[in-house]
């Protein structure tokens, strides 16, 4: 092969420019990437009934806020702590956003209810 010694630092700029638009365009893929989040779902409803409920119940309420956000409304009665969301699940049956009610007794969620 017929290469001059001073050649080498073209392969090494070539390399540089390779590996910099590998970096440009991974970066540009992770910041513009869509990210999926529960509450931008068409009818504003984020969660199946079933799913809310199975993220809910037996937890405790900083565990329910970790794992859906904070109520939109509470209530605290004799009957217990009753948390309110507005829009974060669905009703099965025509797709409409419910209210959900979380109800806390013993403080952590006995039970899931659904307007």
């Amino acid at each position: 092969m017929n290469t001059r010694p001073r050649d080498w630092h073209y392969w090494v700029i070539a390399l540089g420019i390779i590996v910099a638009l590998f970096a440009v365009t991974v970066t540009a893929a992770l910041v513009v990437r869509p990210t999926t989040s529960r509450t931008s779902t068409p009818a504003g409803a984020a969660y199946t009934r079933d799913e809310f409920r199975s993220l809910v119940v037996g937890k405790t309420p900083d565990e329910v806020r970790a794992a859906v956000g904070s109520p939109d409304s509470t209530s605290d009665t004799e009957g217990g702590v009753f948390w309110y969301y507005k829009n974060h699940t669905r009703d099965p049956a025509n797709g409409t956003a419910d209210r959900t009610q979380v109800v806390f007794r013993g403080g952590v969620v006995s039970a899931v209810n659904f307007r």
